[in-house]
């Protein structure tokens, strides 16, 4: 997807290439853009966009904390009951 979105094609067409819905592709870049609040503004221009390491990032942590409710029993038994008495997972 990094290749294409500096080729710059629109949303549309990254979708049909892609086999997903456009506004998935849109959602997708939205959520993993990079803005540095800390930069300048000329080099935040620079710097902001893209990067596919966040989602990446993203998916490992949410495979190590999987990963530790696997071994951890009795925390996933309590989160069973709270997801069953309508808490939210989040």
């Amino acid at each position: 997807m990094i290749r294409m979105q500096k080729a710059r094609p629109g949303m549309t067409e990254m979708a049909v290439r892609l086999g997903r819905h456009r506004s998935t592709i849109y959602r997708e870049l939205g959520r993993n853009r990079f803005r540095d609040p800390d930069a300048s503004r000329d080099s935040r221009r620079h710097m902001s966009g893209y990067y596919p390491i966040a989602p990446q990032n993203f998916a490992h942590a949410h495979r190590r904390r999987l990963a530790e409710l696997a071994r951890h029993e009795k925390l996933l038994a309590y989160i069973v009951d709270l997801s069953r008495a309508g808490w939210s997972l989040q």
